[in-house]
């Protein structure tokens, strides 16, 4: 069996539209706030939970 060509696999990994897999980013969530008393869903951490209502919009330059 020949091993694989790591760079290969990542250029048809970005080439196809996909550049980090749910593992990899698992792997730096964990590294994150792993061991820490702080869930995902925290507000803190998931701005997709967060209410942002009364905040000004983003500016994008």
């Amino acid at each position: 069996m020949r091993p694989r060509n790591r760079q290969r696999d990542h250029r048809d990994q970005r080439r196809h539209g996909q550049i980090l897999s749910k593992e990899l980013l698992e792997f730096f969530r964990d590294a994150w706030i792993g061991g820490t008393d702080i869930e995902f869903t925290d507000t803190r951490i998931n701005l997709n939970r967060a209410d942002l209502s009364g905040l000004p919009p983003p500016l994008v330059s």
